[in-house]
């Protein structure tokens, strides 16, 4: 391929994390599109299938490719970039940035990375070396010392005493971090975080327990000029991480003096240490403001960047850009600097998931929260009632005692330490006239148009799927020459979709505030289709108030999948069996002779469903005590296979499109390992599921987007769950087939009739593997859960199907171990699959230790494996093999749900140490198989359009 001046290849984030939300994606997908508008060829590493990193960009300019240094290495040498940008692919661009200083070539080939050269790297990602640089500079620190080793951690932890925080090199959103008070927890919170660490290195430090921390954004320029164009205060003390808490801006208790020497620290800091652009500095002043130190600095657009980009209505990421290729701070942005705000914001988070080792051992600092919610107020009183409002009342409501508390505090300010200004505090939605925090229109409106209402931001994922399928439709309906607007909680989604859509509203999923805003458009319509259960329970609300809803047909009943099943089956569609219950009395009768496992699923109006396995009459039982609502019950054939369907009705006929679920059946749609084409599908499995589809959708006679789940058992073949609209895996499929199914659901809500389709092109082979924060999920075992888990999912695609497994499973760290152990237990019917695993395993270049019943079984055909005594067997078990690191891969495939037995103790001792842990035979099979693939240098790397055309070519 031809160099070009300004061709450049920007590291995607990744996967949604814990460790960093959705908030990136956003991020990152406006950075891109800035860069392409300022006149580069923007060539983009991302494997999330779920981005919109290619926004603006050409058809080659995209690949979905494991974030390898060899697959770096190649689209280099083909494309000719000699410049990446790494900042904003945030934890993921670090790690390979790290990764790629180690590679002769790089150096070699004259890469340069505008955003993050090797200095600010390593300055800022080594802990230790930050702290020696401040030092050096005469900023002050908190007693600390460098630890490579659990003996040297020992020595720190005498010198300094409790309580110590750990906290790995490179490390971001807390995650490997904690904070220890005694000797006995100190030893694994050390482990855990030099396993973390990129150089296996960490800082240990004195704990600054009770401290206040503020978050200050400084823009510097390559002159030395610098605007710093707002602080944030945490309302919660530390050691609460600064995504989980409550942020204000501007800063309530600091005072004038305060944030003087707020200021002047992060003056003196991004002096110090010469850094360029927009920086984020973390603070921590003491209670009585006698000490400041510096607890983190993220050279790159982070986490508070469009927090206060939605509270000021700037554009800090363009500053940022702009500084880096060399611009210098105009005008406007001392003024910004200088400019008191208009408003006082508070900013909630919203936990998707409960921390592991709560009330025990040592506090894990990692964050855990998927998105933020923003209100304003003319003061701060006034902005924490309308919170406390909305989170505690409002639909899908789910906010913490703690989060609560600081929010009341805010209500209940100390005299002489809050800003003036405001009225008495409202309670939006009550006394007060409903509002949105903020609004980007512009001049033309959108009169007769229609609102799109997007996804709730709190729970597992923080809605980045539905707002990735809402951000398509909204292209689709614009392209058309449509007037539209979005309505979303996330400001990050919100800061984003403000590029295409006629205006933008950021408020809170209220039936109020939603209706204020349509009346402030004066929309015609609006759809809930792309935004998910929180965004149809206000449609049907507004429908009820007589507003034109697009999709109606799949709200009657609710929308709930009691009624499309029930619909689907009395019109002679095949579903799987199932009861309903009202009431305790109910829900016994129903257990009573009942098959099981059950999967019991609670839907509400107002609240998320719930998904529960219960697997004896007992544990029915317990979940109906004080339970009055309804409830579905299903019976779980674990053995079925299942089948995913995405599919549009649209005017003139459907689109339907098959994928497989490797996992068991039941889980999560999002949760397991996924492949499309079906590979294990026969013909005729195939042709029974797209019949049984394409019926159900005749029988419910829905418009646009629908999904549906299809066990098959035995021959017979049922419906297992229908849903309108699209589900969190169509960014998956839209990769994997090319066919933008969003925006024709979007056309066919809109009464188009002629919608130009496009054929599949069906790629050699994509797979999606989920990413699963088990080690966060207080409690929780890795065998699958009906209830969504995963934080996100990553993409592998190739010619063949091992490959793409290869591909997805690597971008997890599933990678072969040559001389590794990998340890069997397999309950009795796996034992001869076993056999086949075992020898793959072998191949792989696995050592084989197994449980005594499963060694037996291997040794009878031949395969030497090494017995390993159970828990209740005698010392050494393999609990201590798994602590002790002798162990590289579990495979631990139990028989139904025994929480209390060995394979309990052995998944969630996996977890904790970080080793791989695979509980379904199909995906060990698969793994195993992929194993012998996952070696970079002998991959197909290619961009995504590539793919499309090898099929194609393939299919002649």
């Amino acid at each position: 391929m031809e160099e070009r001046l300004g061709d450049v290849l920007v590291v995607g984030p990744g996967p949604v994390t814990l460790a960093q939300g959705p908030f990136l994606q956003y991020t990152a997908a406006r950075g891109c599109l800035q860069l392409r508008d300022s006149g580069m060829r923007v060539l983009a590493l991302e494997d999330n299938p779920a981005t919109l990193i290619d926004l603006g960009g050409g058809t080659g300019d995209l690949f979905m490719e494991p974030p390898a240094a060899e697959v770096v290495e190649r689209i280099v040498e083909g494309s000719g970039v000699r410049s990446m940008w790494y900042g904003l692919g945030g934890k993921r661009g670090w790690t390979l940035a790290v990764r790629l200083a180690r590679e002769p070539w790089y150096e070699a080939s004259g890469m340069h990375a505008p955003d993050l050269d090797d200095r600010t790297l390593w300055l800022c990602g080594d802990r230790s070396l930050l702290r020696e640089t401040l030092e050096a500079s005469g900023i002050a620190n908190p007693a600390f010392r460098a630890v490579g080793s659990a003996r040297e951690g020992q020595e720190v932890a005498e010198k300094l005493g409790f309580p110590l925080v750990v906290r790995p090199h490179f490390s971001c959103g807390g995650w490997g971090a904690g904070l220890a008070y005694n000797l006995e927890d100190y030893p694994e919170l050390l482990e855990e975080a030099m396993r973390e660490s990129l150089t296996g290195e960490v800082l240990v430090e004195e704990a600054l327990h009770g401290w206040r921390k503020y978050i200050v954004l400084v823009l510097r320029d390559r002159d030395g000029g610098i605007c710093i164009p707002g602080l944030l205060e945490q309302e919660e003390p530390l050691p609460k991480h600064d995504e989980d808490a409550v942020l204000v801006y501007p800063p309530q208790r600091a005072g004038r003096e305060g944030e003087y020497a707020l200021r002047e620290m992060a003056r003196n800091v991004v002096e110090a240490l010469d850094l360029l652009g927009l920086i984020e500095i973390k603070l921590a002043a003491a209670p009585g403001w006698e000490s400041l130190y510096v607890i983190d600095i993220n050279p790159r657009p982070w986490r508070a960047m469009p927090l206060l980009e939605a509270a000021r209505g700037v554009d800090l990421l363009r500053a940022h850009l702009d500084l880096l290729m060399g611009r210098s701070l105009s005008a406007g942005y001392a003024e910004l600097d200088a400019k008191p705000p208009d408003c006082t914001t508070v900013i909630a988070s919203c936990p998707a998931y409960r921390t592991e080792r709560e009330g025990e051992g040592y506090l894990a600092l990692g964050c855990r929260s998927m998105g933020r919610r923003l209100f304003r107020g003319g003061d701060a009183r006034e902005a924490a009632a309308a919170a406390v409002t909305s989170l505690s009342r409002g639909p899908y409501s789910e906010v913490e005692g703690e989060t609560l508390k600081a929010l009341r505090g805010l209500m209940r300010p100390a005299k002489g330490k809050v800003r003036a200004g405001g009225g008495t505090p409202g309670m939006a939605g009550q006394d007060a006239e409903p509002s949105y925090y903020r609004s980007w229109p512009v001049s033309a409106g959108v009169a007769g148009g229609v609102m799109v209402l997007a996804g709730d931001n709190g729970g597992p994922g923080g809605g980045y799927e539905a707002n990735v399928n809402c951000f398509q439709a909204v292209q689709a309906w614009k392209s058309k020459g449509g007037r539209v607007a979005v309505y979303t909680p996330d400001p990050g989604y919100a800061l984003l979709a403000s590029r295409v859509a006629d205006a933008v509203f950021l408020g809170s999923l209220e039936t109020a505030v939603v209706a204020h805003a349509v009346s402030v458009l004066d929309a015609e319509c609006l759809t809930a289709h792309f935004g998910g259960r929180a965004a149809m329970d206000i449609a049907a609300d507004m429908a009820d108030r007589g507003m034109v809803v697009w999709g109606m047909q799949a709200l009657q009943g609710g929308g709930r999948l009691t009624s499309a099943l029930r619909r689907a089956g009395e019109s002679g569609i095949k579903v799987v069996d199932f009861k309903m219950s009202k009431g305790r009395e109910e829900g016994e009768g129903v257990l009573e002779g009942a098959s099981y496992p059950l999967l019991a699923t609670e839907e509400g109006a107002g609240k998320r469903p719930v998904h529960r396995l219960v697997y004896t009459p007992e544990e029915g039982r317990e979940m109906l005590r004080g339970h009055q609502g309804d409830i579905l019950w299903r019976p779980l054939k674990e053995e079925a296979q299942e089948v995913q369907v995405e599919a549009v009705a649209t005017n003139g006929g459907h689109v339907v499109l098959l994928w497989e679920q490797v996992d068991a059946a039941g889980m999560y749609s999002t949760d397991g390992l996924a492949v499309f084409p079906p590979c294990y599908l026969t013909s005729e499995q195939s042709r029974k599921a797209l019949e049984l589809a394409r019926e159900a959708i005749d029988a419910l006679g829905w418009r646009g987007n629908l999904s549906m789940r299809i066990h098959i058992h035995n021959g017979d073949i049922g419906i297992w769950s229908l849903s309108p609209g699209p589900s969190a895996s169509l960014p998956f499929l839209y990769r994997a087939s090319s066919l933008p199914l969003a925006a024709y659901g979007m056309l066919t809500l809109g009464g188009g009739r002629d919608i130009e389709m496009q054929a599949a092109c069906e790629p050699c082979s994509a797979v999606r593997a989920p990413l699963i924060p088990f080690g966060m999920i207080a409690g929780a075992d890795i065998l699958p859960s009906p209830q969504r888990r995963s934080s996100g999912a990553v993409i592998g695609m190739a010619n063949d199907p091992g490959m793409a497994f290869a591909k997805a499973l690597w971008s997890q760290g599933l990678r072969p171990q040559p001389g590794g152990v990998a340890f069997l237990s397999v309950a009795n019917r796996d034992k001869r699959r076993a056999l086949l695993l075992a020898r793959e395993l072998q191949e792989a270049g696995y050592i084989l230790k197994a449980t005594r019943g499963t060694a037996h079984a291997l040794a009878a055909a031949g395969i030497e494996a090494e017995a390993v005594n159970k828990l209740r067997e005698g010392r050494p078990n393999i609990l201590d093999l798994i602590r002790n690191g002798q162990v590289g891969l579990v495979v631990n495939i139990p028989r139904g749900k025994y929480p209390h037995s060995d394979g309990f103790y052995i998944r969630a001792a996996s977890v904790r140490h970080g080793i791989p842990c695979v509980t379904n035979m199909e995906v060990a099979l698969t793994l195993a198989r992929a194993m012998r693939q996952a070696d970079p240098p002998a991959w197909e790397i290619m961009p995504l359009e590539g793919y499309c055309r090898v099929r194609r070519e393939i299919r002649g």
